[in-house]
């Protein structure tokens, strides 16, 4: 009996070394089987480590109909409080290079949902994020084509998020109405930043030695005030990105002499549309993931200006808003319009966005006008 117990040890031991032997051989196999089963992806792993808090992955490359990634060196700390509760400590990617060929379809990978468990729990998002020399490419017929070299790094616990280095090195993006050259955003000294866009196009507009000092501090991004001549010649802009709360973000912006003819302009505005005034105001905008919380902006114009409309079919795409006489009476009214006031005010109830508009003139009375976007709903008077 004890020789049969003493084999029976013997032979635990052999196997538990083994096994420790083979630890990170079996987890290289583990997880290219994970990526090929669940996201239909052809991975190559050259050296997995499996330590007691973490991996370390060198030399991965991983690529499927929707995105290939590839780095040099990975290291994942994980950490669990008791047994019920699992986190993804800390993740740290070095020479990392992501190009993702279809945005439409990056919804499951950046959700982490395996292909065929449309229910499944998301993967445990990481607390602390160091991501050094990383390369980001978007190649998409339908959006365009992008490419961003930075560094980023991250702290933070499950209740807020501390944005520590933040720089992108070049930045390029090109799309049918949208064009941006060699943009950068470096420290300049402290939570100080410089974000530069040597070039810059808007539909027709172009701008040129465009330079906007940031300054983020701890969950926050702050633009302070500075002359933007992207909304006119004499505006001047100033605000804040709170990023606390993960997954989740606000913008609240102020807005100094910006003027609706370079705003009208930069959206793609119609030749047979002729808009001017000088606005000042206000806007919050908050978003959890894909969802629009709130939007609000109240803006005030007290030196008048000119409404022109030449052609009705300039405001087509207002007819799906409108009805019939509602239509007709918007166009009816601003063929020619000089105010000598006005007033916009934006709103989210429930989904639709509302559009109010309130015009003053002493000589040609008051026009006011409200549209509900995302909504068969609207009118003017």
């Amino acid at each position: 009996m004890k020789k049969i117990i003493k084999r029976c040890a013997v032979s635990i031991i052999i196997l538990a070394i083994a096994l420790l032997l083979s630890k990170d051989y079996i987890l290289r196999v583990a997880l290219t089987y994970y990526f090929h089963k669940n996201f239909q992806a052809i991975c190559k792993i050259k050296r997995v480590s499996l330590w007691l808090d973490g991996v370390t992955i060198t030399d991965f490359a991983c690529a499927n109909d929707v995105v290939d990634i590839t780095f040099r060196s990975g290291n994942i700390m994980f950490r669990c409080d008791g047994f019920s509760k699992f986190y993804v400590a800390k993740l740290y990617l070095q020479d990392a290079v992501c190009t993702i060929k279809s945005l439409p379809a990056l919804g499951a990978v950046t959700a982490m949902q395996p292909a065929g468990t449309p229910h499944a729990n998301p993967l445990p998002v990481p607390l602390s994020i160091d991501l050094q020399n990383i390369k980001l490419a978007i190649n998409d017929k339908r959006f365009g084509a992008a490419d961003m070299q930075f560094t980023l790094r991250t702290s933070g616990d499950s209740q807020r998020i501390v944005l520590e280095r933040f720089e992108i090195f070049d930045c390029n993006i090109r799309c049918a109405d949208f064009e941006a050259s060699h943009i950068t955003l470096r420290r300049m000294k402290g939570y100080l930043y410089a974000l530069r866009i040597p070039r810059l196009r808007l539909k027709q507009r172009e701008f040129g030695n465009l330079v906007f000092p940031l300054k983020m501090e701890m969950s926050r991004v702050v633009f302070p005030v500075a002359k933007n001549v992207i909304f006119g010649s004499s505006a001047y802009t100033s605000g804040e990105i709170n990023m606390q709360d993960p997954g989740s973000f606000c913008l609240e912006a102020v807005f100094r002499h910006i003027s609706l003819e370079n705003i009208a302009a930069v959206i793609g505005g119609d030749e047979n549309v002729g808009i001017s005034g000088s606005f000042d105001g206000a806007l919050k905008l908050c978003a959890d993931g894909n969802n629009l919380k709130q939007l609000e902006g109240s803006f005030s114009n007290h030196m008048g200006g000119v409404v022109q409309i030449k052609k009705e079919t300039a405001l087509d795409f207002l007819r799906s808003y409108l009805d019939r006489a509602s239509f007709d009476a918007l166009v009816d009214n601003l063929k020619n319009y000089e105010y000598n006031k006005a007033t916009i005010g934006i709103n989210q109830q429930r989904g639709v966005i509302g559009l109010e508009i309130h015009f003053t003139s002493e000589r040609l009375g008051e026009r006011n006008i409200t549209i509900n976007f995302h909504n068969s709903t609207g009118g003017s008077q």
